[in-house]
């Protein structure tokens, strides 16, 4: 493209100002120091909708015309929206307390999801058009003043920097930078790369993120400076990093628990810990943070400062059937957003004022960011003591941190977990876990161990060498380390299903050691049917006619490779709850009662008349 035109259309957006007729589709708004002389035109807003009188009117609604697409962003004052209508893809600007339309704008892009809206000012916005390949430009009234069409051999999207004067894009030889005011481009960092893309700005415009595609298949995600191409960071979590300002935040969700990281560029890095986990940012606005979870049919927003760590307001929406996005902070410290209904595609836009759900809660839920270098080590040892206190109740040996990596067996690589944050959302679950079984019941299943205790080793991580995993949720192992019994858990959410499994073996043990309730169990499986007595070959099974219907004999091809695993994976499953289908045919039921009779023979339990967790589905 000539340079003077790139000259021009950067002066006439950055150097003041905009001149000419609006287009006839465009209404120009009324002049706001002046009364209307026509009535004003109909808002969106629903009086009295059901979310508004769901929240005494903290949230309330702004029906959207037919659309699909749609996104809202702010310019200047306005609230503008960006979908695709019946017909076109549109940019319509609203007014008001019941936001009526008073520009709508027809874009020449097919698809509104084509619009990558990247650079925003009071006097008009930029925006990469991703199926012309083209930088566009338009003004305080939506008109557009002219494309930039890209070189050829983009890859992904090309970036308008915050001061309108800049665009950044990838080749498969680097990241470039041109000069909107020149028209030149010039290499900011030397890569070659099959694949890779600009996939942010960052820290008002100084630093790009860039991700590429490596010639082993794995991906690197880097912060370098727009000015200099200089490598500033890399790592996994540059992925999900949001700034404003110079305020960052990211997720770290290598873990047992997600870590939500924030501070600025020349501060002290801190965690907040939401009530909810697991939860996904949705607005970061300098010093104010909002999450979203969903739990029980309802999608929860929480407001946090950063600055003081507090929750300062709260409120619950419909989740099921519904997916909300586009949150943007307004003037008065409410939030905007959108929400649609994923069957009907009808969408709405938000209001919700967080002065009107403010939280009482006095907590503070940010505190110092640790890692396992610089680990908590007070808080751990509270951790420590209220994993003693939980052991000796249930009879059995938890170990943590430090403690746990001391019962690592050959073969296997444990990573300790050293966020104590992870140990107060877990140990409570360990607890009730315990609480299911009989009373006495861990130290007459470890009798012949030392100290005739189990040892529960909790771990940020359980890998076998070279990362083998005999099935898709084992996240836990069971052992003997010398004379102890050891079982090693992932704090995780399969960790429940895990110690039901890896206990189950335990079990297996004693009743064939005491009885001999297990010594004909293969006549309980289908004529003809043999075990792998191998994992591999079992899993790679193609025949699925015993996992079906009413000729299931086994839960999953993990049970059909020993007869161990096939118990253990009965009783695994007979623990938890809503697995009631696993159990309906007669070879399943028999299968059960003749574990559940072994428990009771080898424990003594022959006499307890309640119900044993894993009795459950007996019939």
């Amino acid at each position: 493209m000539k340079r003077w035109i790139l000259a021009l259309l950067a002066a006439g957006l950055l150097l003041g100002g905009c001149s000419g007729n609006p287009p006839e589709e465009t209404a120009r708004p009324t002049n706001p120091t002046m009364p209307p002389k026509e009535p004003a035109p109909t808002g969106w807003y629903v009086p009295n909708s059901e979310i508004e009188q769901q929240t005494n009117a903290a949230v309330k609604q702004y029906a959207l015309e037919a659309g699909t697409e749609q996104q809202i962003f702010f310019m200047g004052e306005h609230l503008v929206l960006l979908h695709h209508g019946k017909n076109n893809t549109e940019m319509v600007m609203l007014s008001g307390n019941d936001l009526h339309p008073t520009i709508v704008s027809r874009l020449h892009t097919a698809f509104a999801s084509d619009v990558h809206i990247q650079w925003v000012s009071k006097r008009g916005l930029g925006y990469y058009d991703a199926g012309d390949k083209a930088v566009v430009f338009m003004d305080a009234f939506l008109r557009e003043l002219g494309r930039i069409q890209m070189p050829e051999g983009i890859i992904g999207d090309a970036w308008i920097g915050q001061d309108g004067k800049h665009v950044y894009y990838c080749m498969n030889t680097g990241v470039f930078t041109m000069n909107l005011q020149t028209g030149v481009s010039r290499m900011l960092l030397e890569q070659k790369a099959q694949w890779q893309e600009i996939t942010g700005i960052l820290f008002d415009g100084q630093m790009l993120r860039c991700t590429r595609k490596l010639t082993d298949g794995t991906y690197e995600t880097k912060l370098i400076s727009a000015v200099s191409g200089e490598t500033v960071a890399e790592g996994e979590s540059l992925k999900d990093l949001v700034t404003s300002g110079n305020h960052y935040f990211t997720r770290k969700t290598d873990g047992s628990v997600a870590e939500y990281i924030y501070g600025t560029v020349d501060g002290t890095a801190k965690n907040i810990w939401p009530r909810k986990q697991p939860a996904d940012i949705v607005m970061l606005a300098k010093s104010k943070a909002v999450f979203g979870s969903l739990s029980d049919g309802k999608f929860e927003l929480e407001l946090y400062d950063l600055v003081t760590g507090k929750r300062e307001s709260t409120v619950a929406l419909q989740g099921e059937g519904l997916l909300y996005r586009s949150f943007l902070p307004a003037a008065d410290g409410g939030i905007w957003f959108i929400g649609e209904d994923t069957k009907s595609g009808e969408a709405s836009i938000y209001f919700w004022d967080t002065k009107k759900t403010a939280a009482e809660d006095e907590r503070i839920y940010s505190a110092t960011h640790y890692t396992g270098e610089n680990p908590d080590k007070d808080g751990l040892e509270k951790v420590r003591q209220q994993a003693n206190s939980i052991g000796e109740k249930y009879g059995v040996s938890i170990r943590i941190w430090d403690d746990a990596l001391t019962l690592q067996p050959e073969g296997y690589m444990f990573a300790a977990e050293y966020l104590v944050p992870a140990y107060e959302h877990y140990l409570p679950v360990l607890e009730e876990i315990l609480k299911s079984y009989p009373d006495g019941f861990f130290v007459t299943a470890a009798q012949r161990a030392e100290g005739k205790k189990i040892e529960i080793c909790l771990l940020r991580s359980v890998e076998a060498e070279g990362g083998w995993k005999p099935y898709e949720a084992d996240h836990a192992i069971q052992y003997w380390m010398g004379s102890k019994i050891c079982i090693a858990l992932e704090l995780s959410e399969h960790m429940r299903q895990n110690f039901f499994h890896e206990m189950a073996h335990i079990i297996d043990s004693r009743v064939l050691s005491t009885t001999s309730v297990f010594f004909e169990w293969n006549t309980l499986n289908p004529a003809g049917f043999a075990y792998y007595n191998d994992y591999e070959p079992a899993l790679k099974e193609e025949d699925a006619k015993y996992l079906e219907g009413g000729s299931r004999a086994f839960i999953d091809l993990f049970s059909m490779s020993f007869a161990k695993e096939d118990r253990a994976r009965i009783l695994e499953y007979a623990s938890m709850p809503g697995n009631e289908g696993y159990f309906a045919t007669d070879v399943m039921q028999a299968k059960l009662r003749r574990i559940c009779d072994g428990i009771r023979k080898a424990f003594g339990l022959k006499d307890t008349q309640t119900a044993l967790v894993w009795e459950q589905y007996l019939k």
